[in-house]
């Protein structure tokens, strides 16, 4: 259209008859697609031109007035009819006018981004920190396992030197020293009880505990004592029913070495103020 309506003067141009040909079947195609006549044209050009393409299509033919659209200076010297200025005009015009910009969703804060891509994105800006830090904590780990690895050589060398002074000339198997000495000491305990006493707490430790825990204001008097491997027992008489519990208390307060003990009365004596008791020990293991 430019072509037909812009340059030429002489509608029997050749140029011009192939571009009306060209209109005449854009219109039988469109006519046979929407199942109507199109009776009217709308075109910009010369008049001249303008009839021409209404001979040829048996059309009426319009004239687009630009002049709606641009408003032309009397001094600028330009036909209202040539296209190509008015076109050049009216696209100068529309890009003075303010545009609203359009929103673009792949950039920006709208843009679309996967976990994944930003995990990765975030890996890579931390490369550095991220590499360090997992050096820092192989290293720190290596020195832990290290450190335990030495405390726990230290250990077994300790316990395979106190191994060696305990049982001089026997070679023990190593890592069962521990349990080679406890099977021992158990077996040096069962014979100790055929003596009445245990390792962790002979019959003397026995009494030297009484005598230190029972203090005179508690005016005992022990008429007859049993020491066993496992505890004791005596029986005897106070000055009064509180001395009782007194006497109990402080039997309690060693529960380092008494881990059970019961202090029951057993009635006055007669014809005295005393009360009698009976007291039961179990030592501690």
């Amino acid at each position: 259209i430019r072509e037909l309506f812009g340059t030429y003067e002489s509608p029997s141009s050749p140029s011009v008859d192939t571009l009306v040909q060209s209109i005449k079947i854009s219109l039988a195609r469109v006519e046979r697609e929407s199942g109507k006549r199109i009776a009217e044209l709308w075109v910009c050009g010369k008049p001249q031109l303008r009839n021409h393409l209404a001979v040829q299509t048996n059309r009426v033919v319009h004239s687009l007035d630009f002049s709606d659209y641009v408003e032309l200076d009397a001094a600028v010297g330009v036909e209202d009819e040539d296209l190509l200025w008015l076109l050049g005009l009216l696209a100068a015009e529309r890009e003075k006018s303010p545009r609203t910009p359009l929103v673009n969703f792949r950039r920006g804060p709208f843009e679309y981004k996967p976990l994944w891509r930003n995990f990765v994105a975030a890996f890579k800006e931390e490369a550095l920190w991220v590499g360090l830090a997992v050096v820092f904590g192989l290293a720190w780990i290596g020195t832990v396992l290290y450190s335990d690895q030495a405390r726990l050589a230290e250990l077994e060398n300790g316990i395979e030197t106190q191994a060696q002074e305990l049982f001089p000339g026997e070679t023990l198997p190593e890592g069962q020293e521990v349990s080679i000495l406890t099977d021992r000491i158990a077996r040096i305990e069962e014979q100790l009880r055929g003596l009445g006493s245990l390792s962790s707490l002979s019959p003397l430790d026995s009494l030297k505990e009484l005598s230190t825990l029972i203090t005179p204001d508690i005016d005992i008097q022990v008429e007859a004592m049993n020491i066993g491997h496992s505890g004791v027992s005596f029986r005897g008489s106070v000055r009064d029913i509180p001395s009782i519990g007194r006497l109990n208390a402080v039997l309690e307060s060693r529960q380092d070495r008494f881990c059970r003990v019961q202090v029951n009365s057993r009635g006055r004596e007669p014809r005295t103020s005393r009360v009698n008791f009976q007291a039961e020990i179990e030592y501690c293991s």
